[in-house]
């Protein structure tokens, strides 16, 4: 009888092992599942991050000429910084039209020169 009874004890044993054991590969298949998910996610952050990357990359891309870029320096006395494709643009236009109205002004200084002297105090 004893022994019947250490082996309901041991029945028993078994079962609360067993069940514990299930527990816990439940446990870790959810946590397996989960592992999946959150790699998962960190990889699409990870190509979001890289999209982002380029293209502000491209955003900024330098597109003012070697030339504009140095006759801006010697407009502002400084080099420019890089910015957005937009401002390049308006970079270009801005000394583009600085241009216009010096050479403009250069021929308004040069008329009047030359009709200063040769205007005669006599007449």
């Amino acid at each position: 009888e004893r022994d019947l009874i250490g082996l309901r004890g041991c029945d028993a044993n078994h079962v609360k092992v067993t069940a514990e054991l299930e527990s816990l590969k439940q446990s870790l298949d959810q946590a397996q599942i989960q592992k999946k998910s959150l790699q998962d996610e960190i990889l699409s952050l990870k190509e979001d991050a890289a999209k982002i990357r380029l293209a502000h990359e491209a955003a900024t891309e330098d597109v003012l000429p070697p030339a504009i870029r140095e006759r801006a320096k010697e407009i502002l006395s400084e080099p420019l910084s890089t910015m957005p494709n937009a401002a390049q643009v308006q970079v270009l236009c801005l000394v583009k039209k600085y241009d216009e109205v010096s050479e403009g002004l250069s021929r308004i200084q040069e008329a009047t020169a030359a009709s200063s002297s040769s205007s005669s105090p006599y007449m």
